[in-house]
């Protein structure tokens, strides 16, 4: 069990990191964060109620509740705390790189990050009112009367942990990508989680404890899946754009070679054509009324870079794995990612797609 939980915590590190490294949440549903808080509140409680009378014989060490004996058996509680407490603040830290953009949300219009602060109250509200009850049971010093609610905390877990992470399939297949959502993160906790529910059902938990992880951990395999098949095609995609510029860009040096006895376009185009004629008497009339005419020819001049910049398809130092040859021998790849390794300084930003 505890390495399960290793498992767990070790999970949350690239998660964390590569939230923080990109600076920004696009590709993480912040509803199925949400979700997964109240989830993980629910669980924790329903485990708590159904072990209280336990952990009370182990805090006073009654006879029959050694040290070892209490661990073994609260080892589950241990691992749902942990996981509560340990994911519980992905989603302050995801609403706090959430993009300034205004977007309209139910009918208001606000900055994502306005919306997402809205939706911490709003799930951290029904996570206070569920934990109100239990509260209670501690300061009566019993747990009696309150299994029918540790049930009833389970059936919502239940719900909750087997729609969770819908919103994040829903996410993960618009946005295209894995974005900050972490790959190690998702295989970390598909692997923990699952031995870890099966260390459960083998203990003879209750079945409300058990099975609702499980359906889960395998939204998240379906979520890799998704944010994989994305990645992969987006990466052929950008690769096949880029050799066809590069291919496009060889094509017309060679024209500009062969033709018209070495002129280029510029040479051959007269500089009295009609737009360069309109612009001239624009400016003409410019000066006249007082004004720079120059500003006219500045934002031509800006509108044209603009367009030829966003015809470029990305910064080759950032997306160098789009260039790795995929037909050569994997000694020839070696000897490329060696390269990028020591020459590109953005040779980790690339990587962090794939964190």
């Amino acid at each position: 069990m505890f390495i399960f939980i290793a498992g767990v915590v070790l999970g949350a590190v690239p998660q964390y990191l590569k939230l923080i490294l990109l600076a920004n949440s696009e590709g993480i549903s912040l509803t199925s964060l949400a979700l997964m808080n109240v989830s993980n509140v629910t669980a924790t409680l329903n485990i708590f109620i159904l072990h209280f009378e336990q952990i009370k014989q182990c805090v006073r060490q009654a006879d029959g509740f050694t040290f070892d004996s209490c661990q073994a058996s609260l080892l589950t509680f241990y691992y749902t705390l942990v996981y509560t407490l340990l994911w519980f603040p992905l989603y302050p830290l995801a609403a706090h790189f959430c993009a300034e953009k205004k977007v309209e949300h139910c009918g208001v219009v606000a900055s994502g990050r306005a919306h997402a602060n809205r939706g911490l109250v709003a799930h951290l509200v029904p996570c206070l009112i569920l934990a109100a009850p239990v509260v209670r049971m501690v300061l009566n010093g019993g747990c009696f009367g309150f299994e029918s609610y540790a049930m009833l905390l389970g059936v919502m877990n239940a719900v909750l942990e087997a729609t969770r992470y819908l919103p994040q399939v829903f996410a993960s297949w618009h946005s295209e990508g894995s974005g900050a959502l972490s790959y190690l993160r998702l295989l970390l906790s598909i692997g923990g989680g699952v031995g870890a529910t099966v260390q459960k059902a083998l203990m003879h938990e209750d079945v409300s404890t058990w099975f609702p992880p499980l359906v889960g951990h395998s939204l998240e395999i379906v979520i890799v899946a998704i944010n994989l098949y994305h990645d992969v095609s987006g990466a052929r995609e950008r690769g096949a754009r880029v050799g066809g510029s590069a291919f496009g860009s060889e094509r017309g040096d060679d024209d500009g070679e062969s033709g018209g006895g070495g002129e280029s376009r510029s040479e051959a185009t007269p500089l009295t054509g009609p737009s360069h004629a309109a612009r001239t008497a624009a400016v003409n009339r410019a000066m006249e009324r007082g004004e720079r005419g120059e500003s006219l020819y500045e934002e031509d001049e800006e509108t044209e870079g603009t367009r030829a910049r966003g015809a470029k398809t990305g910064d080759p130092e950032s997306d160098w794995i789009d260039g790795l040859p995929s037909e050569a021998s994997a000694l020839e790849q070696g000897e490329y990612v060696c390269n990028q390794m020591c020459t590109n300084p953005k040779f980790l930003n690339a990587l962090l797609k794939y964190m």
